[in-house]
């Protein structure tokens, strides 16, 4: 039974009652139409059962509402596709030409290089801070001998001689130009990008200059004077070069040449 409420203006009615009135709007719409006589095509595919449709889909629509029906109105709006969106063609992102250049490309911010372990010789070598370009350093060059002696002899007399090492500074640089704009609008962290590449750059030149160096600026360890050279296969003539030529045998070898005192502390390592 369908009643009215006059206080709160609002209509109650059932489910079936609802649909006798949805079905009576739509007979008195269609009567409303001008061409009466075309009533009889409303059943076939003509522009006045879409129409009908339409009027259909109306009421479905505020019925759902009306009733709080969830689901109905979520199959209302799955199945809701207007006609405009088949007339137009959007702009998309796909596109480059239909709106793709107007999307930045993705770009993670950080470089991904690979991170060699240089920096071996100042973990092991004294670092001696110069205030001027030349700086003297006292050296040891000879060390006293003692002797066994017996009760009321004479004592050799013995003493250590000394002499003096020049360090000489010399300047390691390069210059990395780089633009305002790039500093301003790059996403990553240019300064610290590049303090870190120059970083592994300079302690893999003060590497090859300690162990290697040729005199150019510094003679390293490997040619300095004085320096013990132990060869593979136990001589400079084997022809033993390669790592792959390295046995066991030289490896001790190698660890015997180096006094007891002298092996605290010390490392191997390749160049």
């Amino acid at each position: 039974m369908i009643t009215m409420n006059e206080q709160t203006n609002t209509l109650t009615a059932s489910r079936t009652e609802m649909k006798s009135l949805i079905d009576e709007a739509i007979t008195k719409r269609i009567k409303s139409l001008p061409d009466r006589s075309a009533l009889k095509t409303l059943d076939t595919a003509t522009p006045k059962n879409a129409e009908r449709e339409k009027i259909r889909k109306t009421f479905r629509f505020f019925s759902a509402l009306a009733a709080n029906n969830f689901a109905e109105l979520h199959a209302i709006q799955s199945g809701y596709d207007p006609d405009y969106v088949k007339l137009l063609s959007p702009q998309i992102e796909g596109t480059s030409t239909a709106g793709g250049y107007l999307v930045p490309e993705e770009f993670f911010a950080d470089v991904i290089y690979l991170l060699n372990e240089f920096g071996f010789a100042r973990k092991y070598c004294a670092t001696v801070s110069m205030k001027t370009n030349v700086l003297n350093v006292s050296t040891l060059t000879g060390k006293p001998s003692v002797t066994w002696t017996d009760e009321n002899t004479t004592i050799a007399a013995s003493k250590a001689t000394f002499g003096r090492l020049s360090l000489t500074a010399k300047k390691l640089a390069a210059i990395y130009p780089i633009s305002n704009e790039l500093l301003d609008d790059a996403n990553i962290d240019i300064y610290n990008t590049i303090v870190r590449i120059f970083t592994n750059v300079f302690a893999q030149e003060e590497d090859t200059q300690v162990f290697r160096g040729s005199g150019t600026p510094f003679n390293g360890i490997l040619n300095t004077s004085g320096v013990i050279t132990t060869y593979l296969g136990g001589g400079s003539s084997s022809g033993k070069t390669k790592y792959t030529d390295i046995a066991f045998d030289d490896l001790i070898t190698l660890v015997q040449s180096v006094s007891p005192a002298q092996q605290r502390g010390a490392a191997l390592h390749s160049n």
